[in-house]
């Protein structure tokens, strides 16, 4: 698979932090955690597979 450069731009780091809080505050921190670390999983998946 080819690899790709994943940029993170300021506003997009803004509605993550956004997408974390919302999820903390309507569901649970766990949850929160949880989504956050997937689309992480899948910037590096994109980076690294």
């Amino acid at each position: 698979m080819m690899a790709y450069r994943v940029l993170l731009t300021d506003d997009a780091a803004d509605d993550l932090e956004n997408l974390f809080d919302f999820i903390a505050r309507h569901d649970s921190l766990s949850l929160a955690v949880y989504v956050l670390d997937e689309i992480e999983r899948v910037f590096v998946c994109h980076v690294d597979c």
